[in-house]
């Protein structure tokens, strides 16, 4: 049996300052039929209303493979046409989520001083990506 330590209040709110970046990842994957992609944004507890969706690039491949992925799963017969250079939400896994997320989180929050993969809703955070503990 493992006992974890819980953490009060005072310990809670360290991490809920203007400081702490938060990665939420998030999938449909296991819960919609043909899900199989990653979404992430980078969140603010103390601000609720900050938040900003990570995105990627397609490349060639990328572009290719998802024009692919959608016409061939398309339920009304849609065509889908992605090119190189256009942007998407959609990541094919937690790493390229993450990987977005440290690439680009000092420049939507310059102040941050650590990033944690997690939400902000839970009591206890998650992995440190970058930065020390509050």
């Amino acid at each position: 049996m493992t006992l974890t330590k819980q953490l009060n209040d005072n310990d809670r709110l360290k991490w809920h300052t203007p400081e702490t970046v938060w990665v939420v990842l998030r999938s449909w994957r296991g819960i919609s039929l043909g899900a199989i992609h990653y979404y992430g944004s980078l969140n603010l507890s103390t601000n609720h209303d900050c938040k900003v969706d990570l995105i990627r690039v397609l490349t060639v491949s990328g572009a290719r493979e998802l024009t692919k992925l959608q016409n061939d799963n398309s339920l009304f017969g849609n065509k889908f046409t992605w090119r190189v250079g256009d942007e998407t939400k959609c990541f094919d896994n937690e790493d390229d989520v993450i990987a977005a997320a440290l690439s680009c989180y000092r420049k939507h929050f310059p102040k941050a001083k650590r990033l944690v993969l997690g939400d902000p809703i839970y009591c206890e955070p998650e992995k440190i990506l970058a930065g020390k503990k509050p």
